[in-house]
């Protein structure tokens, strides 16, 4: 064998550089593996879910607080720890939080399910979200305070959570000490920041709190839907309906339509029968009228859209209804 052959043997397999040979065998191994693996998974990065990648998924660690498996994917792939990404073959998301720094010719790292996703709304109107890698919830002792005197008994809220996300800026923005989040119906105080422990990840222990129906969509686990920032959709026809788009309830509010001959209704309310599935706006007089008086007859916040029909068309006001506080 000549020194020419040789020495493009040598290319072939890396380089003169021994560690750099080592390295592309290991890359070869992986994408051998990838091909014909029973453990190969397709995997779309969260949130654009648009670029399809393949690696390896190996189990590590599963029981009924969390599920930790082991991924192996090409540097190409620009996975780190913080990125979340949905595994297409089993329809479940999960986030990379550890990496395994021995291992130089592929990413190699520990990732977590995501069954869940925090959801808020932000200064601007918009609706944020990131899914969450969750331990718990657990008690680790029963807070309870009782007075003889009075002969009450009270339970404390104190279900604690351990939750990691991705250290990116909206997650900064929002996620800090004493912030809160609602979970499955159930808000939760952030006592613990932590983004020093494992880098690109902030780690977060919660504990359980009260929750603020006020502001809070508890049902939909929605922080701050009906904060001073209301979601409400504008609408082209607005012009035609003189009046406030934020009302107080239980006050009385005059709406005036710029032309005569047309009928007020209540968009939520239309076609609905019985009381029990109305929102509580209220006419005061006939709703034939050009001006018309509607009040909030409730103590909570909400919305509602104010619907004048003329001529076959309809003209629609989003109101929304502030606390009284």
């Amino acid at each position: 064998m000549s020194f020419e052959v040789m020495r493009n043997r040598i290319n072939y397999y890396g380089g003169a550089n021994r560690q750099n040979r080592m390295l592309n065998v290991k890359q070869a191994s992986l994408a051998y593996a990838i091909k014909n693996s029973y453990q190969a998974a397709e995997m779309l990065e969260y949130p654009a879910l648009s670029v399809t990648e393949r690696g390896l998924i190996n189990p590590v660690i599963q029981n009924e607080n969390y599920d930790t498996k082991l991924l192996s994917i090409s540097h190409a792939a620009n996975y780190g720890v913080g990125t979340i990404f949905k595994w297409v073959n089993t329809d479940s998301f999960w986030l990379v939080y550890l990496e395994d720094r021995t291992e130089l010719g592929y990413f190699k790292g520990n990732i977590r399910r995501c069954d869940y996703k925090v959801q808020w709304v932000d200064a601007n109107r918009q609706v944020l979200e990131t899914p969450i890698a969750i331990i718990g919830p657990s008690v680790p002792q029963l807070r309870t305070s009782s007075s003889m005197q009075a002969k009450l008994a009270q339970d404390f809220p104190n279900q604690i959570v351990i939750v990691m996300v991705p250290d990116n800026e909206q997650n900064k923005q929002y996620f800090n000490r004493y912030q809160q989040f609602v979970l499955k119906g159930t808000t939760y105080i952030i006592e613990t920041y932590d983004n020093i422990s494992m880098p690109g990840i902030i780690k977060l222990h919660a504990t359980e709190h009260y929750s603020n129906k006020v502001d809070d969509d508890v049902e939909e686990n929605l922080k701050n839907k009906w904060n001073i920032h209301p979601i409400i959709e504008e609408t082209g026809t607005e012009y035609m309906i003189e009046g406030p788009s934020i009302i107080k309830p239980q006050y009385r509010q005059e709406y005036t339509a710029i032309t005569a001959g047309g009928v007020w209704t209540i968009l939520e309310n239309e076609g609905k029968g019985g009381a029990a599935n109305l929102i509580p706006a209220r006419f005061v007089e006939d709703t034939n009228v050009q001006t018309i008086h509607v009040w909030w007859d409730a103590y909570s916040r909400g919305n509602f859209t104010l619907v004048y029909t003329l001529n076959g068309h309809r003209y629609m006001r989003n109101i929304h209804v502030e606390s009284l506080m």
